[in-house]
């Protein structure tokens, strides 16, 4: 999946996919995560929001979508 940088302190890059509703999100820290089951407008508010991992960290967190740690291999 493509993903594209993001202006974030704690969030690297996003890439998302809304036929499959997946959020691929990178970050600063080297982690690499792909959540499923995320609706277009949950990624809609965190890419428009003012502080995206402060958004990513209450929203994600609090609904629990599934997600799993990527390899970057």
């Amino acid at each position: 999946m493509r993903r594209e940088p993001v202006d974030s302190s704690c969030l690297r890059a996003l890439g998302y996919d809304e036929q499959s509703r997946v959020l691929e999100v990178e970050f600063h820290s080297g982690g690499l995560y792909r959540f499923e089951q995320v609706p277009p407008e949950a990624v809609r508010a965190l890419r428009a929001a003012n502080s995206l991992g402060r958004h990513f960290n209450r929203v994600f967190k609090t609904y629990a979508f599934p997600y799993r740690r990527l390899d970057r291999g």
